[in-house]
């Protein structure tokens, strides 16, 4: 079932035949004959003014009453004030049930009406998810030469705001997923509604451009830089390869394309690059997950950060084995034990630092003061990790608000 919602107002309503695409309607002064006649819906839900209402609703139901469809007349304000907008929009959402396939028509929709019922539309899919399954418009103001006036169909452009809610969490999370499910909706569209255009004519690359966002924002969403970056450096390949198709068929993405470009360079990076590349872009991509407030993605990866940070200082070409790994991190706790049981001895003690070197010639490692500083940040780190990672499973966990701080 499908319901038309359409508003009339007090203009005075000329007769003509109203057009769309190869369709004409009868005669009659209002749209709604004729969408009822093209669309066929179940229900006319008309919202009107009494002003409106003791002008036309009477000729209304004449014309309507051939076509079969039911009207329901909905009493509105005339929208001279926020007040009366609000509950205008009230009214609209009022009328829809969770699930409701819909069309808009505002056509003698009056002053902001246009961009209210536009707006109500966009909240409705996500409140409700109501089904839009068209905006339309009666442009008498753009009649053709036969005298016939055309039926203009917005519904592409009420993508835009599929387009902004996708862009809104691309920019701040950096999930594209949004994103390339829109690109794919646009590729698979294009092809289903092709009017004999050859192939070659049509998109080939934004389905595999959405598919390549699909993978680098799972990955990066996982927390797996070795699989997310180099995607982010595929993609930058693709995204040239596609602007062209971008362009002419997806033109909202088409603005985004410096901004992901920019948005993944920084942590770009080939697989079979060396260790000491991978430190330096994932420490990149730390601060890039915590300027998007991805809080556990960037902490546990600040703490296998240091693990990696200890192998390059003692050379270990197998840095990605699990037991390099797992002896790096047996260190690493050796030392933070050891930190943690020299607190107390007190600043101007040298028995820490005697301890240390030490322990560093104890486990074969180089005798350089930065192993000193690494395992201070070892033990910081992993303390927090263990909170955030265990869901703070344990009686002295701190608050939400004190970990968003420790971290940063």
């Amino acid at each position: 079932m499908m319901k038309l919602i359409s508003f009339v107002g007090t203009s005075k309503y000329i007769e003509t035949i109203y057009k769309d695409d190869d369709k004409k309607s009868s005669p009659s002064k209002f749209v709604q004959r004729a969408l009822c006649e093209f669309l066929k819906p179940s229900q006319l839900l008309l919202l009107v003014t009494q002003e409106a209402k003791s002008m036309h609703l009477a000729d209304l139901l004449d014309e309507i009453k051939p076509t079969g469809v039911e009207v329901s007349p909905i009493d509105i304000p005339s929208g001279r004030n926020e007040s009366e907008l609000w509950e205008i929009f009230s009214r609209l959402t009022d009328i829809l049930e969770e699930g409701d396939r819909v069309i808009f028509d505002i056509t003698h929709s009056f002053r902001s009406i246009p961009m209210l019922v536009l707006l109500a539309a966009s909240y409705l899919r996500v409140a409700k998810q109501v089904h839009i399954d068209g905006v339309y418009y009666g442009a008498f103001d753009s009649k053709e030469e036969s005298g016939e006036t055309p039926i203009f169909n917005l519904t592409p452009f009420l993508e835009l705001l599929n387009w902004t809610s996708a862009t809104d969490q691309f920019l701040h999370t950096g999930d594209a997923r949004g994103l390339a499910r829109l690109l794919k909706g646009k590729h698979a569209a294009v092809w289903k509604q092709r009017t004999g255009q050859p192939d070659e004519e049509l998109p080939k690359k934004l389905q595999s451009l959405a598919a390549r966002l699909e993978e680098v924002s799972l990955a990066l969403a996982l927390g797996q830089p070795r699989n997310s970056l180099p995607r982010a450096a595929h993609i930058q390949r693709v995204l040239i390869e596609v602007e062209s198709e971008t362009e002419q068929w997806a033109q909202p993405f088409d603005i985004l394309l410096d901004r992901i470009r920019k948005d993944y360079l920084s942590i770009s990076l080939e697989k079979d690059a060396p260790l000491i590349e991978h430190l330096r872009t994932h420490r990149r991509l730390i601060h890039w997950y915590l300027e998007r407030q991805q809080t556990m993605q960037a902490v546990s990866l600040a703490r296998e950060w240091v693990v990696s940070l200890f192998c390059w200082r003692l050379k270990e070409e197998e840095w990605l084995e699990r037991r390099t790994r797992e002896n790096v991190e047996r260190k690493l706790g050796e030392l933070k034990g050891l930190h943690e049981n020299s607190r107390g001895e007190g600043e101007g003690s040298n028995r820490e630092s005697r301890i240390v070197l030490a322990l560093l010639s104890e486990l074969d490692l180089p005798d350089q003061s930065d192993f000193q500083d690494i395992s201070a940040c070892w033990s910081r780190i992993s303390e927090l990790r263990n909170q955030i990672d265990h869901c703070g499973m344990q009686k002295d966990s701190n608050d939400a608000d004190s970990l968003m701080r420790n971290t940063e």
